[in-house]
């Protein structure tokens, strides 16, 4: 079959839970002779066509680099009826699969699918069941609302939706005129890059400056409000209190338009909590396994689930690894953590109970390592990459 998938951003570098889901999927599919195109924004820095490897040709629609979030979207927007219109008729395209974590943007790309003779398939990856709390202003935060809510699915003639978690399969359920379209398919992870062992481990350490004996606590966010990397200052004030020997590491992915100062502001109350020593940013990496590797305990301390998959990649990269998690209760995290089993669960802004936790955790090894290992069998057993390529081929077959 030809495919092509259609998302606001599939585009390197691959350090966003949607991309690279999108990415490992269409490469899946690729070695299984579908031919991929992705339909995506892009800039003026950028190629309007790229064959990237694995078999897949991204097509883009560019905006100015200074452009915002905002314009970025609306650009690309305007011109998604002529481009699905041009792609889908030069290289005969048989299923439209459109990307989101936003309902609305599934309902456009398949309204406007429908001008095509494609069949027309939706990935929800989040639930419906929030709005937006942080940044925006209220015009926006309404639009953003609507933007989230499931009735928007009624405007498109769907031919299958794909979701992620069953809290997003339950509440689509419930609409009766969804109920046969529907696929429940998990994030898959390659287990075969994110393993309990891979080298660059010590090269790594070493890199960054771990002294020896130091523990090393991994906040797996971005800098975005919503992932609470203050939780994750405050966490580490709480370890140095408790006496523990730390290194923390905070990854940054670049893609946040306010990222500069966001990263101002959480430099100065590292340096106000007397850590400016013991944290690092680590920005775009390509060795995510090695970071993880490195990591005692990865922590999810994240406030609220609107912008986020229901369940973070990052989550189950890091349990593949092998790693002890602590993670809030958001979305749908509760249906990969076990307490106590595979991880440790909590309720979002509970600051004490993560330092609490994250204390216990590093100074209880064989605790930490059998949480470790259970989240690595958790994520082999449910969530590998293999099972995600075969179901979603299974659903295109069915159409």
């Amino acid at each position: 079959m030809n495919i092509l998938m259609v998302g606001l951003d599939l585009n390197p570098p691959w350090v966003e839970g949607i991309r690279n889901t999108t990415y490992a999927l269409s490469a899946g599919l690729a070695r299984k002779g579908h031919r991929v195109h992705f339909l995506t924004k892009g800039y003026r820095t950028h190629k309007r066509t790229e064959h990237l490897e694995n078999n897949i040709t991204v097509h883009r629609i560019l905006s100015k680099e200074t452009s915002g979030y905002i314009t970025g979207f609306q650009n690309f927007t305007f011109g998604l009826p002529t481009a699905i219109t041009q792609i889908t008729k030069s290289n005969k395209i048989d299923i439209i699969h459109s990307h989101s974590s936003y309902p609305a943007f599934g309902s456009f790309v398949n309204v406007v699918a429908s001008l095509t003779r494609s069949k027309k398939v939706f990935t929800l990856y989040s639930s419906c069941s929030t709005a937006p709390t942080f940044e925006y202003s209220p015009l926006l935060r309404y639009t953003l609302g609507i933007a989230k809510s499931k009735t928007i699915l009624k405007l498109a003639p769907f031919d299958a939706i794909i979701v992620n978690s069953k809290k997003a399969l339950n509440e689509l359920a419930s609409m009766q005129f969804l109920a046969d379209k529907l696929h429940y398919v998990p994030i898959g992870i390659d287990t075969e890059r994110f393993r309990p062992s891979v080298t660059g481990e010590l090269k790594l350490r070493q890199e960054l400056h771990v002294p020896e004996g130091s523990k090393v606590v991994l906040f797996a966010g971005d800098l975005t409000p919503c992932k609470g990397v203050e939780s994750f200052l405050f966490l580490l004030k709480g370890l140095r209190n408790a006496g523990i020997s730390f290194v923390g590491l905070i990854l940054t992915k670049g893609l946040y338009e306010k990222e500069h100062d966001r990263r101002m502001l959480v430099e100065k109350l590292g340096f106000n909590l007397g850590l400016k020593d013991g944290m690092h940013f680590l920005g775009i990496r390509d060795d995510l396994e090695v970071v993880y590797g490195i990591s005692d305990v990865v922590v999810f301390p994240f406030l609220q689930d609107y912008t986020l998959m229901d369940i973070p990649r990052a989550l189950l990269e890091a349990m593949a690894c092998g790693k002890p998690v602590i993670a809030s209760r958001v979305g749908a995290i509760h249906e990969v953590i076990k307490q106590k089993e595979n991880g440790v669960i909590l309720e979002p802004n509970d600051e004490q109970a993560m330092i609490d936790a994250a204390a216990f955790l590093l100074t209880n090894n064989d605790v930490a390592e059998e949480l470790g290992r259970n989240a690595a069998k958790c994520v082999a057993s449910d969530y590998g990459l293999d099972a995600m390529v075969n179901q979603v081929d299974r659903v295109y077959n069915e159409l």
